[in-house]
Order: structure tokens, then C-alpha cells, then sequence
């Protein structure tokens, strides 16, 4: 994509942000194609925590890489079971925690297995899914012990409403201290017609 090149991104951590529909996942989609032809691919890891993409509201919300790269040439570590949307699919608060607790059991799994056995240059999707219930500092170690990392997470106000759960806010106080052990953080900007997966 036109102006994100992954040699600008080389062997520093770039975090890339947006509301949904932005194009984050395709961004991120891209720069992964670029960085597997240009280093050795078991150098490169790739966890991807998106949901399943949907439509709702006419907004195109979630997607995973493959959703734009469908067999990448890497190390891919997929959660177990289907990673769910806890502000959409939750319906009261009790819900909501319940969904991003059963989330971040299955993200904390994949960081693990990646921090057992790191690769020098690290993709997340959807980072912001862990931020939700998971342990924040299993996530930072993650992105330190890389030596290239590029991951993207949603911000905005489009999914603020979370049934009184306090899990937005600890998604935006948490994104924040990801912000803070970045070199670079590139914010997308909110499309509303062209809308494409987050």
C-alpha cells in the first residue's frame, strides 16, 4: 500500500491504529507480504487475534490477515477456537467480560508459545482483543523481545459502548502503555464510504 513500506518498519515497532473500517488489517496484511519477501520467513511470526469479519450496521468490523493473505509464508500461531467481538456479541456486562476472558485465555496461549520461541520480527492483529481480560505485560514482553515489531489495534469511539463493563476503558488505558514501548504509531485515518476491514 502506497506509503507504508515494510523497509521504513525494519527492525523497529510500529503500532498501527484506527477506528474500524480504517483499513488496519490490510495494512498490516501488506506490510506482512513485503517483510516475507524480503527476509527469511521463520524469522517471522504472525499471531493473529481478529474476530471473524461481519457487517454491521453497514461497518465492516474485525478480519484476520488471511482475510487478505490466505496462506502467509511464516510462522502462524491461530488461537484454538474462534476469537469473538465481546461488545457486539455481549448483551450485558456479565457477558461481555465473559467473552473477552474466554479471548484472552486463547491469546495469552498463542504470546506464550511465541515467547518460548521468538523470531526476530513480530505481526499482531488485532492486539487490542489480549488488551480486553489478558495480562497487558505478557503482550509488552512479547513486543520487546522482538527486534521488528508491527501490530495494529483498534481506537475510536465507534465500539465504546461496552453494557456498563469497563472493558473500553480498560482497552484505551491499556493501549496506552503499548503506545509507550513503540517507535512509531501511525493512526489511520476514518473513511466513511469505501468502508474496508478493520
Amino acid at each position: 500500500m502506497q506509503g507504508f513500506r515494510f523497509e521504513r518498519f525494519e527492525k523497529k515497532r510500529i503500532l498501527i491504529t484506527g477506528e474500524t473500517g480504517t483499513g488496519k488489517t490490510k495494512v498490516t496484511a501488506s506490510l506482512l507480504r513485503e517483510a516475507i519477501s524480503r527476509i527469511e520467513p521463520v524469522e517471522i511470526t504472525l499471531l493473529d487475534f481478529g474476530p471473524e469479519q461481519r457487517t454491521i450496521d453497514g461497518l465492516r468490523i474485525g478480519g484476520r490477515i488471511t482475510d487478505f493473505l490466505p496462506n502467509p509464508e511464516c510462522r502462524v500461531y491461530d488461537p484454538s477456537a474462534p476469537i469473538r467481538a465481546p461488545r457486539l456479541e455481549g448483551h450485558y456486562a456479565d457477558e461481555v467480560l465473559k467473552l473477552a476472558e474466554d479471548n484472552a485465555l486463547l491469546t495469552s496461549a498463542l504470546l506464550r508459545r511465541y515467547l518460548a520461541l521468538p523470531t526476530s520480527c513480530l505481526f499482531i492483529n488485532d492486539l487490542t482483543i489480549h488488551l480486553h481480560a489478558g495480562d497487558p505485560n505478557l503482550l509488552l514482553e512479547a513486543v520487546r523481545r522482538s527486534e521488528t515489531f508491527i501490530g495494529n489495534a483498534y481506537s475510536g469511539s465507534s465500539l465504546a459502548p461496552d453494557h456498563g463493563s469497563g472493558l473500553s476503558g480498560r482497552e484505551r488505558e491499556l493501549l496506552q502503555r503499548v503506545v509507550s514501548v513503540v517507535d512509531l504509531v501511525i493512526e489511520l485515518p476514518s473513511l466513511r464510504t469505501g468502508r474496508e476491514a478493520s
